[in-house]
């Protein structure tokens, strides 16, 4: 299976050095050795840190405010740069005391294509 994932900058150049071996993630996926990652640097805004809705206060949400699109990016999160690197599953690391639920870890190599 290929997986097409925003990464943000600091955390894309740290892997294509291979200073960082390894992807925390969210296992909305069902992460497997052997996945192939199609990694794409992806500058999230700084207003809405990458999420695309401007802030709404909880206690505004409770009273029946909606949230809205950032302003700044109109509601995309940011801008891919065009940068991309492939990786391949080595290892995956799930069901540990250390790891929250939900959440995987995965090893990875570096690979020609996805």
């Amino acid at each position: 299976m290929q997986h097409e994932l925003k990464t943000w900058p600091e955390f894309f150049e740290a892997v294509r050095e291979r200073k960082k071996t390894f992807e925390l993630r969210h296992n909305d996926r069902n992460y497997k050795v052997s996945d192939h990652l199609r990694l794409r640097e992806f500058d999230p805004c700084r207003a809405c840190k990458g999420k695309g809705q401007a802030f709404v206060h909880p206690a505004d949400i409770a009273r029946g405010a909606k949230q809205r699109d950032c302003p700044d990016c109109h509601g995309s999160g940011g801008l891919y740069t065009g940068h991309e690197a492939y990786y391949a599953v080595t290892y995956i690391l799930n069901d540990h005391p250390g790891i929250r639920g939900g959440y995987v870890i995965m090893g990875l190599k570096p690979t020609e294509t996805a």
